[in-house]
């Protein structure tokens, strides 16, 4: 076009300081495009490995006895001072025969 752009006409030169500020926003979008690409990905990641924890989880508790499991926090605080009772026991015992 026109090497200098004080020969422009002044319609010209704002047409041009136009085309230039919509060629830097096309830049800034594609840019963005890109960033929400690779954050879109990194998110599906995430998810991935969320479900393959999630998996793991419901494994295990299908495969744990529901016995040992607690039910209620009554039955958790009976648990943990059944578990404390014999923990003390067997310390008694084995400090006992030594």
């Amino acid at each position: 076009m026109f090497s200098d752009l004080a020969e422009l006409s002044p319609v010209q030169q704002q047409l041009t300081e136009i085309n230039n500020r919509y060629s830097l926003l096309g830049v800034r979008l594609s840019d963005r495009q890109s960033e929400l690409d690779s954050i879109r990905e990194e998110v599906k990641k995430h998810l991935d490995n969320l479900r393959t924890l999630g998996n793991f989880l419901d494994k295990v508790n299908r495969n744990l006895p529901k016995e040992t499991v607690p039910q209620s926090k009554e039955e958790a605080g009976k648990t943990s001072k059944q578990i404390k009772f014999h923990s003390l026991i067997e310390y008694a015992t084995s400090t006992a025969l030594y």
